[in-house]
């Protein structure tokens, strides 16, 4: 969780941070051919930040009110307010500059600076990618390629790799961890990652437009029995806020007890004494999804919540269902920062916001805290924040999920990270 320089060398701010100059490596070509500079740093951000280019990173990049390229190889960014953590922000995917000009043909012919390229395609079934050869590192990447299979299902992924048709698993699913680890030679890492699996509860949408009911559901869960039912034990008991234990701001609430009476009490209180339906979409795409709707459904339904389960596959529910359904399972990965993890998803007009959800205290906290550079008053507004989400936020947050992967023997260099990347594989090398 340290930053490490790619494409730029050093960086600075201003006494306040609200200015940021970046000093950019020389003598990096995209995959086109285009020599990189500090012109493509200033197009990439100002198309994330073009309302017309609809990017979901418009509010994930920080602050930024304007770019300049000072000179070639000097890019200066100007902050609409301080932000002391805003070079952390650009390690993320709106990080990744791309030529200037190229964005409309990035859907169909990928340009970066990575290590990699890609050389094919196949919708349903693998990418091939090739080593980069003007790569700027020259110890990186350290294998010729890579191809990404896709699989229709995660047991017939362990199926492959226990046959040594796969190499490298980068996701193995919790309940198939037991398996994997039987496999002669297998290398098996597990990491705490944060990753935060949310129960969406439009604060728009009855009944959830009542907080009472909101709570309500909070108060039917016990998490430790959600983590060891639904995901095999291979998690972490949270409280309805997604800063989880590995982010130093970090705030360790009591994890909220399960408590039918009080439940009760609150759903008379919003109307609801004989109880309430709902209906609770689910994608298909990951197992766990399924497995912690089961459990909320069978926990909630003493207090007379009965969730009605839709499941349905991953294209119909991101074209239907996210951001457009009432309540539903999502999933998100823990972000570097903890403005990432709460300011894009809880703020009004967020880009991640699928809960209509909108606290004035909370919006002004996480803009306190982005400016604050004393960190013992950072760290207690960040704090703060955590305490509004858990009582009153929309999200019931059960638990914060590991993150697992596997591979062969003779595969060096891979490592697990806790923000779910998969960008180690550029430093892996194969010794047979």
């Amino acid at each position: 969780m340290e930053i490490i320089p790619c494409l730029t060398t050093s960086w600075g701010a201003s006494e306040n941070a609200s200015e940021w100059t970046f000093n950019l490596r020389r003598g990096v070509k995209f995959s086109g051919g285009k020599t990189f500079s500090a012109e493509d740093v200033v197009y990439t951000f100002k198309r994330i930040l073009d309302p017309d280019a609809g990017s979901p990173g418009q509010t994930s990049v920080g602050p930024i009110k304007d770019i300049i390229a000072v000179d070639d190889y000097t890019v200066e960014f100007l902050l609409s307010s301080p932000y002391s953590e805003f070079p952390v922000e650009l390690t993320k995917r709106w990080g990744r500059i791309v030529p200037t000009g190229s964005g409309e043909e990035l859907a169909t012919a990928p340009n970066g600076t990575g290590p990699f390229l890609l050389k094919e395609w196949v919708i349903g079934s693998h990418i091939t990618l090739a080593a980069n050869p003007n790569y700027w590192d020259p110890d990186v990447p350290g294998v010729d390629g890579i191809l990404l299979k896709f699989f229709p299902d995660p047991i017939a992924e362990v199926n492959a790799f226990e046959t040594g048709a796969v190499d490298l698993m980068m996701d193995v699913p919790e309940d198939l961890v037991s398996r994997v680890r039987n496999v002669p030679g297998a290398q098996v890492e597990e990491v705490a990652a944060g990753n935060w699996i949310p129960m969406i509860m439009r604060a728009d949408t009855p009944p959830f437009n009542d907080p009472r009911v909101v709570l309500a559901v909070k108060y039917c869960i016990d998490r430790q029995k959600l983590v060891d039912m639904a995901m095999d034990g291979h998690g972490i008991p949270a409280n309805d806020q997604p800063i989880p234990p590995n982010s130093p701001y970090y705030n360790n609430i009591p994890v909220r007890q399960q408590d039918y009476g009080k439940a009760k009490e609150l759903l008379a209180e919003a109307g609801y004494p004989n109880g309430v339906k709902i209906v609770l979409q689910v994608a298909t795409d990951r197992p766990a999804r399924m497995k912690i709707a089961l459990v909320i459904q069978q926990m909630c339904a003493p207090v007379g919540i009965d969730f009605e389960i839709k499941a349905m596959s991953y294209d119909v529910y991101i074209a239907q269902v996210y951001k457009k359904g009432g309540c539903y399972i999502g999933w998100w990965g823990f972000r570097p920062t903890a403005d990432g993890n709460i300011f894009p998803f809880f703020t009004c007009g967020g880009s991640w916001n699928e809960y209509a959800y909108c606290n004035p205290e909370l919006d002004q906290i996480l803009q306190d805290a982005r400016g604050e550079l004393d960190l013992e008053k950072r760290t207690a507004l960040y704090h703060r924040a955590q305490e509004i989400l858990s009582e009153d936020g929309p999200a019931l947050i059960p638990a914060y999920s590991s993150f697992i992967s596997a591979w062969q023997s003779y595969v060096k260099g891979y490592a697990v990270h806790p923000m779910t990347w998969f960008d180690h594989v550029r430093w892996v090398t194969i010794e047979r």
